[in-house]
């Protein structure tokens, strides 16, 4: 990822985009925290926000037009927040304004010429800044066309209230003042006039003097579109006095807020006269303009507007109007996957720290789990407005992570150790079917099944061969053997290679036969590394076959719910085929929340639950609370996952080989127990279907005896009967052992890759009694013994 690749990411996320309103409104103002502060009856921190951006908030909560309220997405849902008077709430019940901090003067002087909204906002926006303002107003008093509007509306002493910040800035006011007396007209007035000021802004109203030094358009001063800048350089106007030069956008010069929202924008082009930078540059969203931001309305309740018993929002009145905003974000993402929702933040923010931790030369890589943490399921990006995909950013992360040799060795190596079992001579069987000269399809149940249901795989295998849309093609062979997952979501691309060659050896020996896939990871695996295979879900064939396929009952509520797999994501037509066998089963199904293509992860794609247990955890919790129905997947690892989490989940392949439900109980093997499934599934297909005796193998195995509380304590720590044998073998070769005086415990360790295991025991006659095993990932240098 380089700094393009990070800003293209960056710009997908629209969740830091500013709200409907905010956006529509061109002075800016920030509905959504005013709302936000206003809710917890905060009116004084809420007049703060308003102020920021409207300099007359008095004023102006009493006049604008709300071009926001058409733009406000709760229009739909009950109608719009009432803004302004949500912002005169702020005004009559915020207290009084905190004082100003001290503001070091600036040797630049402006000429505001005019004493309107337009140029009384500019004056108080350059004022902050320490600029030195004069005002030049024509009339007795400052104001313009506010002064027309009734008092029962603004009353004078609203108006005096909120233009005593003006004297509070220094800013000084001269009445009674004609344009010529100020600007010499005929020519050469602006020169005179620079003498005395570094800038001049004029907003004389709607009727500038013809005679000004400037280029006039037929309706006022024509003034640069983005600028605000004369034909004179140094001169600004804008408000009523002004018309765009070559552009044909309209403006709404009678709108209080638009008038407002010009004040701030050539504010902006003075100050940056002033430091002599450039007038125009990073100036794309002033104004008004529609935002980018979505945020949906599913399950919002309709909620009227909050009407005030009197002209204006008690406090009590404000703060239920506050509450009726929906505080505009999108955080589509966020709100289906608990992983975003752990590390609270959002996709953005996100990237941009995936980012700082690939770009770390020396120091601590703080965001290594969470990069490891996500599933890769893609179910943000199928919700995400934008499509972004968080799991795409993290996949490619870690393959960065691998190139620049900065990925933990042992953050994956429990899994990759698995698939390299799955993989190796002991577990891996690529066969014809007996009998048969050439291969037309190829059953891939995956290592999964084979480690948690063997004999349904042996089951499955059989009862392809009898499918009659499958004889007369050839043999049907079956291939025991991982797919790559394992690497491929860990970041490992010279694994998946590995993995990819190897298999692709063996299966053009068949003739390149068509797949049968059993599993939906696998499924996906193949379908994106081998686009060349044709690929068949075994739910589409056994949906689609003319031979009965018998479910077991259920019992008299047979309402369940189907958990799709994550990998099946895209896979609407094995959706449909598994929801055909379970209503032909005679179940009802009810739908989960999300479901087919917003399906939610168990945990297991991307090693999430490998990475971080934690969140595993709170993932499968999530998915199980959604409905009290049994679950039905077609996902071993789905079914065991939330198997071992109390939820009563079946396997599709769990109703079809067995007679009831209402007998069935499935307990999940244990890592162990999955890797002795393994080797004897190959050991009795060998047997049974091609008559062959596999060889015993010559690994040194131990009697062990492990009680079942110790058990948890090794599934929970990921350690393998393997790996005890591994520390005792060792123990026994080198003689290196630890003994406990008192309880007579030994311990002994080994580290046969990136981990060191450490096993408590006691030996009782030919079998050793473990008592205890942990691993961590330092190893342990032995010195010299004297």
């Amino acid at each position: 990822m380089d700094q393009d690749g990070l800003h293209l990411l960056e710009e997908q996320c629209i969740q830091e985009h500013n709200p409907a309103c905010s956006a529509t409104c061109p002075a800016r103002v920030d509905v959504r925290g005013i709302c936000l502060e206003a809710e917890k009856g905060n009116f004084t921190a809420a007049l703060k926000l308003l102020r920021k951006t409207i300099p007359f908030p008095g004023i102006i909560s009493r006049i604008c037009d709300q071009p926001c309220r058409n733009a406000c997405v709760r229009k739909d849902a009950g109608g719009s927040i009432a803004i302004a008077l949500m912002e005169r709430a702020c005004v009559e019940h915020g207290g009084v304004p905190v004082a100003l901090p001290f503001i070091p003067k600036r040797e630049k002087y402006l000429a505001v010429i005019g004493g309107g909204l337009f140029g009384l906002t500019a004056a108080i926006d350059l004022a902050k800044k320490g600029y030195q303002i004069s005002v030049y107003e024509k009339a007795a008093t400052i104001g313009g066309i506010i002064r027309s509007v009734p008092q029962s509306i603004l009353p004078d002493e609203i108006i005096r209230k909120d233009f005593k910040f003006l004297l509070d800035l220094n800013i000084q006011i001269n009445t009674n003042c004609l344009v010529e007396k100020i600007i010499p007209l005929g020519g050469g007035g602006f020169e005179i006039l620079g003498k005395k000021f570094d800038a001049v802004l004029i907003g004389l109203g709607s009727n500038p003097h013809p005679l000004l030094d400037v280029e006039l358009g037929k309706k006022g001063i024509l003034i640069d579109p983005v600028s605000f800048e004369t034909s004179f350089p140094g001169v600004f106007s804008g408000g009523r006095a002004a018309e765009f030069r070559y552009d044909k956008c309209q403006r709404n010069v009678d709108s209080p807020i638009y008038i407002v929202a010009d004040g701030h924008r050539v504010a902006t082009s003075i100050d940056r006269f002033f430091q002599n930078v450039s007038l125009t540059a990073s100036r794309l969203k002033e104004g008004s303009y529609e935002t980018k931001l979505y945020t949906s309305l599913e399950g919002e309740p309709d909620l009227p507007v909050i009407v005030p018993a009197g002209e204006s929002y008690t406090k009590d009145e404000a703060i239920a109007e506050a509450n009726r905003c929906l505080k505009c974000q999108c955080l589509e993402c966020v709100k289906v996957c608990e992983y975003l929702k752990d590390y609270g933040s959002y996709p953005k923010r996100y990237i941009r720290e995936i980012y700082n931790n690939l770009s770390i030369v020396k120091g601590e890589r703080r965001k290594n789990q969470f990069i490891n943490s996500c599933s890769l399921c893609g179910l943000c990006g199928v919700v995400c407005p934008t499509d972004l995909d968080m799991g795409k950013v993290c996949l490619e992360s870690r393959q960065t992570m691998v190139e620049q040799n900065r990925m933990p060795p042992s953050a994956h190596d429990f899994a990759l150790r698995d698939m390299q079992f799955s993989n190796s001579e002991k577990i891996t069987l690529v066969r014809n079917e007996p009998g048969k000269t050439e291969c037309g399809y190829l059953f891939f149940p995956g290592c999964q099944l084979t480690a948690s249901n063997p004999d349904y795989v042996d089951k499955v295998y059989s009862l392809l061969r009898t499918l009659p849309e499958l004889t007369g093609t050839g043999g049907i062979g079956i291939a025991l053997r991982c797919c790559g997952a394992p690497a491929r979501w860990s970041g490992r691309k010279d694994l998946l290679e590995k993995t990819k060659v190897d298999f692709i050896k063996d299966y053009k020996k068949l003739g390149k036969p068509k797949m049968i896939m059993a599993c939906s990871s696998c499924y996906q695996v193949f379908k994106e590394e081998f686009p060349e295979i044709q690929l068949i879900s075994m739910w589409n064939l056994l949906d689609k076959t003319s031979i009965p396929i018998n479910f077991a009952e259920i019992g008299e509520d047979s309402t369940v719910s189907i958990h799709d797999p994550c990998t099946t994501r895209m896979e609407s037509d094995i959706h449909d085929s598994i929801r055909h066998l379970v209503s032909a089963g005679g179940y009802k199904i009810e739908e989960l929340p999300l479901s087919r293509e917003k399906t939610e992860c168990c945990s297991y794609g991307g090693l999430m639950w490998l990475a971080n247990p934690p969140l595993a955890k709170k993932t499968i919790e999530r998915r199980i609370e959604q409905s009290q129905n049994a679950f039905v997947t077609y996902c071993v690892m789905c079914r065991d996952f939330f198997t071992k989490q109390g939820k009563t989940t079946y396997h599709v392949l769990d109703m079809l080989f067995n007679s009831s439900m209402l007998d069935f109980k499935y307990c999940p093997p244990d890592y162990s127990q999955r890797h002795t499934n393994r080797e004897e599934l190959k050991t009795t297909l060998l047997r049974e279907i091609w008559g062959e005796n596999m060889s015993i193998s010559n690994d040194r195995s131990y009697k062990l005896n492990i009680a079942q509380d110790v058990r948890e304590i090794l599934e929970e720590r990921l350690i393998l009967e393997e790996d005890i044998n591994l520390v005792l073998a060792h123990m026994e070769e080198t003689g290196h052992f630890l003994e406990n005086p008192n309880t007579h415990h030994c311990l002994a360790s080994f580290c046969p890759s990136f981990v060191t295991y450490w096993v408590e025991f006691t030996k009782a006659g030919d079998e050793f009694i473990i008592h205890n095993a942990y691993s961590h990932r330092m190893t342990i240098d032995e010195g010299s013994r004297k």
